[in-house]
């Protein structure tokens, strides 16, 4: 069993013995995953705890430490919903677990394409090789470059898996024959409803720090693609959305509101048919008992 992974929780040295009045080995901030050895010491009066850690500065390298117990949190997260071959993962661990090795370039933009290898149940390594195979032109510009993906491109990424068109832009699922296309037809309830058979591919803004969903603009704020799994209406124009984020590589809950603010960069009316595109589901598989029309009923 492998053992769990921590995360700093506020900034503070790593030093080589379990004090903190010599100089630091180097200093970690709220951003760094690291590993406990399994040794602790208890120092001071009052004792207080102090913890061997192994931390991987992308830069700098390993380093083995003490930190202050207090520092450190549990870090509960996976990130294994897409399953990501060992061969391509980076050599220090990060919040942002989408960051892979590929084409001999370290890639911190593949929102999109783990997007896609998530609604095809396809590792990242699988889904990688099948679209440089369909859309080689496409897929190698994109990746030697380590460039981000618009809707174009995910276009190319569900045609490796026959998932053809047509598509249809996040806002145009809304439109009322009578009403006409206004942003307050995006609700909770009518979003629940699109989402029984399609998926939705979100643009969203968060902080490429730590994969959080943001509301405006900022210094760290970085477009994003998530996959909208479900909506549970609460209230007026609320509701807890269910959803795959590439970032952790994991599920998450948010509310409505958030997801709506972070797509328009905290205004909802900037939102419009970029902001996301609906997939189609494949019809569910009949039964054998169905298509032969049997009664199965019990009495």
């Amino acid at each position: 069993m492998s053992t769990p992974q921590k995360r700093i929780i506020a900034g503070t040295g790593l030093y080589a013995s379990a004090t903190p009045r010599s100089n630091p080995l180097i200093q970690l901030n709220e951003y760094c995953v690291v590993t406990p050895t399994g040794q602790q010491q208890q120092i001071g009066n009052p004792p207080a705890l102090w913890t061997q850690i192994q931390y991987t500065d992308q830069f700098k390298g390993p380093f083995t430490g003490w930190v202050y117990d207090g520092y450190l949190e549990d870090w509960p997260n996976p990130g294994n919903v897409v399953q990501i071959d060992p061969s391509v993962q980076l050599p220090y661990l990060s919040l942002g677990v989408q960051d892979i090795l590929y084409s001999k370039i370290k890639q911190v933009n593949l929102c999109g394409e783990f997007s896609v290898a998530h609604i095809a149940g396809d590792g990242i390594v699988g889904f990688l090789g099948k679209w440089v195979a369909s859309a080689q032109a496409v897929a190698t510009g994109i990746l030697t470059k380590g460039l981000p993906t618009g809707i174009d491109q995910i276009k190319t990424m569900l045609a490796a898996y026959g998932i053809q068109g047509p598509f249809i832009g996040f806002l145009e699922a809304f439109r009322d024959p009578v009403i006409g296309k206004r942003p307050y037809l995006v609700t909770p309830g009518r979003m629940a409803k699109l989402l029984q058979d399609h998926w939705l591919i979100a643009g969203v803004k968060i902080d490429n720090r730590t994969g959080e969903f943001v509301r405006s603009g900022g210094a760290n704020h970085v477009g994003h693609w998530v996959v909208i799994e479900s909506v549970a209406p609460f209230g007026i124009n609320n509701g807890y959305v269910h959803l795959y984020n590439p970032f952790p590589n994991n599920y998450q809950t948010i509310t409505f509101r958030l997801l709506m603010q972070s797509m328009g960069a905290g205004d909802p009316s900037a939102v419009d048919d970029l902001s996301g595109i609906w997939i189609p589901k494949p019809p569910p598989v009949s039964t054998s008992s169905e298509m032969a029309g049997e009664d199965t009923a019990v009495g």
